[in-house]
């Protein structure tokens, strides 16, 4: 019976020993399925992330490209902008010396002004001796003002000529009147 009863005690404890291996293994197959369910979740994560950087790497290579697409107009414009700078400076340099050209025609138009002036100046005073002898009926006599009014300003503008010309003709019309 001691026996029995040993037996009996040691099979009790299998029982409970069995029993708490089977909850251990219950609560181990839960976690396990725990596990194995987190692990879904994360690789669905992993799967996701994955998948994000491939598009971000996409996106990446497309915005280098476009920087580069970019860059390379960019440097087309700084060329160009380089281009118009120098046209700028040209035409500028030009604009200068146009002006300091127009200056200087100025000034020699000015002073052939002034010379024109003085011989229209003398001119009439030649015709107002002229017209006065005419109407005393006297010869003319060759005077300062005939003989200055007589002579040219060098020019280079071919229309001052013509002042000239009609001084010339006037005299010769003044010396055919005192010839008749």
């Amino acid at each position: 019976m001691i026996e029995n009863e040993v037996l009996k005690n040691n099979v009790n404890k299998a029982e409970k020993q069995i029993q708490e291996l089977s909850e251990q293994n219950r609560r181990s197959m839960d976690g396990l399925e725990l596990v194995r369910s987190r692990s879904r979740f994360e690789q669905h994560e992993i799967d996701q992330l994955q998948n994000s950087n491939k598009r971000l790497l996409e996106g990446n290579k497309l915005l280098v490209e476009r920087i580069q697409h970019l860059t390379s107009k960019l440097s087309e414009v700084d060329l160009r902008n380089k281009q118009y700078k120098q046209e700028i400076d040209l035409v500028h340099s030009q604009n200068n010396l146009d002006v300091k050209t127009l200056q200087s025609k100025i000034e020699s138009l000015m002073q052939r002004e002034a010379c024109l002036k003085e011989e229209l100046d003398q001119s009439w005073l030649l015709n107002e001796e002229l017209m006065q002898e005419l109407e005393e009926g006297t010869t003319i006599k060759p005077t300062k003002a005939n003989k200055k009014a007589s002579q040219t300003v060098p020019s280079t503008d071919p229309g001052f000529d013509t002042i000239d010309v009609c001084i010339d003709t006037m005299m010769e019309r003044l010396q055919q009147i005192n010839q008749q």
